[in-house]
């Protein structure tokens, strides 16, 4: 074997490997690591060739600087290392070896002996290259990177034979070639093991280089996918809040306005501005109801409640709902139920229903008077189909795209009321129930079909139970008393007190008022029992919930008077703490004069709520 031979081997295969690898650091310059390695391989491959010209230039090129050029490159790829690691590049570390070598060099002693000059470069590079494989080797955060292991115990491996070599140089006299080179044939050898192994090293880390940008491209994507996660958090939650504050003052409004409306003492006139101030109230409630659903859909947090429903008296009931405002506009409304249709499937009936009146709603406000409107509904393969089709003057073009969009509304659309939100809602419904919701031009090319497609299961029919041998004895509830009720009313704010107060005035019940849970159990306390407590959730110091426990935990009649939560908070959440609480009913502000009537009779005929054990 020949050295000058290994020394072109190891100038081509660095020159080769730097190549590639300042190549790939120039197409990602994140990773810096790279273009040290690189860098090295190329000092590396320039050293080589001055040290296989020795003998045909001074000695202080092609020994004192051809192996400081060595040690300077096997500390880059110490540097590269701690870079990859995200580490500090050490610099300071790294001119240690090519100073003590230029150091030794000045030596007339060193510069003559080739067995000391071998040992001093052999033990720098050995040095330099185990620090590169700790720093692979060494316990590490974050994703796992299966080659990273590999480069580092080859390195080791590299950084091994080198210091082998080193003391080998010392114990064993180094035959020289007539350039002055080593001759022997262990060293050369040695040398060409070293080189391999810091040649599969570097290929391997071209294998790293990748697994950590794909490494750094999923966690990228995590972060940007909890930002986003964090974002309509965020987003929900502010929604949240601002729908209890809308809903305060606008319990107010709303409320006052159906006092008015209904007050015999006022003028037809004032009566009808009244209405018109509840109906705006109610417009504005409903895009409020609107954003909040946007927000849940949009956020995932949509809760779903299947359960077994009834799909032709569903539908019908459905559509039922809408007649008045299409019998108001002289519009001709249709049910087609396709004869296969699945009797019953199982449904979230409040968001199918939710789904379908805007699907209905939109097509009795965009009908012209006169026009048609048509429900078909068809099963098949477990899904089923929903189409509202309506004669109205379809969508336009340049909305099409966007249809589905939060607050898209087309030209033309002005005075009719609405957010542009039911559509947005509607879609994201259907997306969290597995289906989808689309759109296209009606029969003939006139008027719109939007057609909504569910996964619904369909349910067995419940058997028909055979009539009973004798009659079995009907419960019969508590009947509400039929004069006037004394309600108490528990709420922080004096507007929501004065609202309530006056909307059940006008059904003769008598009123108490209390301004904190506290002042309500003082009262009850008293033995001042009233037939109903409409109890706000929501107040400082003993909020709703702790109020109505505290109630349920009394003993004798006052443990069990009828409660309903009347609060700003509507979601599913709220309501479940409510009935945890041990409250009988709920009804969101504003509060709506029929809703409210409506809940206190269901709650005055409902068995009495247990006694409950206050938590110690």
């Amino acid at each position: 074997m020949h050295t000058p031979a290994i020394a072109l081997f190891a100038m081509s295969t660095a020159l080769s490997l730097g190549a590639v690898q300042l190549w790939l650091w120039a197409r990602n310059r994140d990773q810096r690591w790279l273009a040290d390695w690189g860098i090295a391989h190329v000092i590396g491959a320039v050293a080589m060739l001055l040290l296989g010209a020795r003998g045909a230039i001074p000695d202080l090129v092609s020994i004192s600087i051809a192996n400081a050029m060595l040690q300077f490159a096997a500390s880059l790829l110490y540097v590269g290392a701690r870079r990859f690691e995200d580490r500090s590049a050490g610099l300071a570390v790294a001119a240690i070896g090519p100073a003590v070598w230029l150091a030794a060099c000045s030596s007339d002693t060193f510069m003559a002996s080739l067995e000391a000059r071998a040992f001093l470069a052999s033990a720098i590079g050995a040095i330099y290259t185990g620090l590169a494989a700790w720093e692979f080797l060494r316990p590490r955060a974050g994703a796992v990177l299966p080659s990273r292991g590999a480069v580092g115990l080859v390195l080791a491996a590299a950084a091994a034979v080198l210091a082998g070599r080193g003391l080998a140089s010392i114990a064993i006299p180094l035959q020289q070639l007539e350039n002055g080179l080593p001759g022997a044939d262990w060293f050369t050898i040695a040398t060409a093991a070293q080189l391999m192994m810091r040649t599969a090293a570097s290929l391997l880390l071209v294998s790293l280089a990748a697994e950590l940008a794909e490494a750094r491209a999923s966690a990228s994507l995590a972060a940007n996918t909890a930002r986003a996660e964090e974002a309509n958090a965020q987003k929900t939650l502010f929604l949240t809040h601002m729908s209890h504050e809308l809903r305060s003052p606008l319990n107010t409004v709303l409320g006052l306005a159906q006092v008015l409306a209904r007050d015999a003492a006022l003028g037809d006139a004032q009566r009808a501005q009244a209405r018109v101030i509840e109906q705006a109230g109610r417009h504005v409630l409903a895009i409020t109801n609107d954003l909040l659903d946007l927000a849940r859909v949009e956020a995932g947090r949509m809760e779903l409640a299947p359960t077994a429903v009834d799909t032709r008296v569903f539908l019908a009931d459905t559509v039922a709902l809408i007649a008045p405002q299409a019998t108001a506009k002289a519009l001709t409304l249709s049910v087609d139920l396709a004869d296969g249709l699945s009797p019953m499937v199982r449904a979230d009936p409040v968001r199918l229903r939710q789904m379908l009146l805007n699907l209905l709603g939109n097509a009795v406000k965009f009908t012209p008077t006169g026009g048609r409107i048509a429900l078909a509904a068809t099963s098949c393969a477990g899904r089923i189909r929903i189409d509202v089709i309506d004669t109205g003057p379809g969508v336009a073009a340049e909305l099409q795209a966007r249809l589905f969009q939060d607050f898209a509304r087309g030209r033309g659309t002005a005075g009719i009321e609405g957010s542009g939100l039911g559509l947005a809602i509607t879609a994201g419904l259907a997306s969290a129930m597995g289906g989808d919701v689309t759109h296209g031009p009606g029969p003939g090319g006139q008027g719109s079909v939007f057609t909504l497609s569910l996964p619904l299961p369909a349910v067995p029919l419940p058997p028909v139970p055979l009539p009973p041998a004798a009659p079995a004895p009907v419960p019969v509830a508590e009947a509400a008393p039929a004069g006037p009720l004394h309600i108490l009313i528990v709420d922080d704010l004096a507007s929501n007190r004065q609202v309530l107060e006056a909307l059940l005035m006008l059904a003769g019940h008598r009123i108490s008022l209390a301004a904190s849970g506290e002042a309500a159990l003082a009262m009850l306390a008293g033995g001042n029992r009233p037939d109903v407590v409409l109890m706000d959730v929501n107040m400082p110091g003993l909020g709703g919930c702790a109020t109505a426990a505290r109630i349920r935990a009394m003993q004798g009649p006052i443990g069990q008077v009828p409660i309903i939560a009347v609060t700003g908070h509507t979601d599913a959440a709220e309501i479940a703490a409510c009935r945890a609480a041990g409250m009988d009913g709920h009804v969101g502000k504003p509060v709506d004069l029929a809703l409210l009537r409506a809940e206190i009779e269901a709650a005055m005929t409902r068995p009495p709520a247990p006694p409950m054990a206050l938590a110690g």
